[in-house]
């Protein structure tokens, strides 16, 4: 990425470290509305704390009674997200949750921007407009939900533009620690993981395995420290449920369970296999000219549509796709990398007009298709022009 891009994101990353200490010299600074009690974040940070405390942070009566102490008002939720997900909050579990709030948002502000830089530096963007990868990356709908939130999906990014990058760079064990944040969203990664499986198979790629370990050992041991059985608690916490049937996720898999019946559940499962055999045969079908730069945003996408749970704010995986298309229309006449801004930018309005008229998150199933037919379309990967 570009130098200022780099000071931009280290500068955010200095906010996220110094506001607990802040707090610390002067408590109750954060006490304003980006510290807020939010739903997502009102949940996961009370679960690690638990977790950090060697408590089962998925046992609902004991996490109900740490968001209370959080905020009264709110109607408890569960912790849904794997173990590895709450690792990257342990860090912040010493702190109070107004300046904990503080802090994850320039975190993940930080990896936004690192990430916006690094994807238009990766796809070749033209440098005299690289603030255009770093302003995708954070004005998007999907960053903002994000943000607004506190949720967990920029890490997930962040994994996937490490492993790019630094596979790219000849950097396979720094590549295959990025692969360990897929496990903070595994169920939205799924496709992207089979694909990279063959691949480490098929070119016998063992550093990235070590890596891989290494990253996912660095988590591990980061939530199961003071809390051993948490793996095993997570395990149990799926047996014993499953995501509210309220939610109705933009997914393939809940167009199928409304038009085949509501109460079939396991519709919402059924793309997944179509996914990984996709990816089999997307894989077979490339594997002489692998490239990863090239492959990885038609994979984020199918990934996505295959998964049976995700929401707009997961929709951050998608970046690799509109900053790739922005980064090769930057490279020639016209105003194509602006256009694109702009219609990513824009969809803000779309989300916002579509709350406020009471609809919900389903429809916006129509995002991934329509991205990913654009992708597909404007690289030629579907129909090559003719010469």
């Amino acid at each position: 990425m570009n130098r200022l891009t780099a000071v931009a994101a280290a500068g955010l990353f200095a906010i996220a470290v110094g506001a607990p200490a802040v707090d610390a010299v002067r408590p109750g600074a954060f006490r304003w509305t980006v510290a807020r009690v939010v739903p997502d974040f009102g949940v996961y940070f009370p679960a690690a704390r638990l977790a950090a405390d060697g408590k089962n942070p998925y046992d609902f009566p004991r996490l109900a009674e740490a968001e209370a102490e959080v905020d009264p008002d709110n109607d408890p939720l569960p912790a849904m997200s794997p173990p590895w997900a709450l690792a990257t909050l342990v860090p912040l579990a010493p702190f109070e949750y107004e300046p904990a709030r503080v802090a994850w948002f320039f975190l993940n502000l930080a990896l936004l921007t690192a990430c916006g830089g690094a994807l238009w530096e990766l796809f070749d963007g033209d440098p005299s407009k690289a603030a255009f990868g770093p302003l995708l990356a954070v004005a998007g709908y999907p960053a903002i939900q994000a943000l607004g939130l506190g949720q967990f999906s920029a890490f997930t990014l962040a994994g996937l533009v490490l492993f790019v990058a630094a596979e790219k760079a000849g950097r396979p064990v720094l590549a295959g620690c990025g692969l360990a944040f897929l496990l903070v969203k595994p169920q939205t990664q799924v496709v992207v993981a089979v694909a990279v499986g063959l691949w480490v198979l098929d070119r016998r790629a063992w550093r990235i395995l070590l890596g891989a370990g290494l990253g996912v050992g660095v988590l591990s041991l980061l939530i199961g420290f003071a809390n051993p059985a948490i793996f095993g608690e997570y395990v149990e916490s799926l047996r014993a449920a499953r995501p509210p049937d309220v939610f109705r996720p933009p997914l393939p898999g809940t167009l199928l369970r409304i038009a085949f019946g509501w109460d079939q559940f396991w519709l919402t499962f059924l793309p997944l296999p179509f996914g990984v055999a996709w990816a089999v045969w997307w894989y077979v079908r490339h594997r002489a000219a692998w490239n990863w730069p090239e492959r990885m945003p038609v994979l984020a996408v199918v990934s996505f549509l295959a998964s049976p749970y995700g929401w707009a704010y997961d929709h951050l995986v998608f970046l690799f796709a509109v900053i790739a298309l922005a980064a090769r229309g930057s490279r020639r006449p016209g105003p194509a990398a602006l256009l694109v801004v702009a219609a990513w930018v824009g969809m803000v309005v779309y989300y916002r007009v579509m709350i406020a008229n009471g609809f919900d998150e389903f429809h916006w199933v129509w995002v991934p298709p329509v991205l990913l037919g654009t992708y597909l379309w404007r690289t030629h990967l579907v129909c090559p022009p003719t010469r």
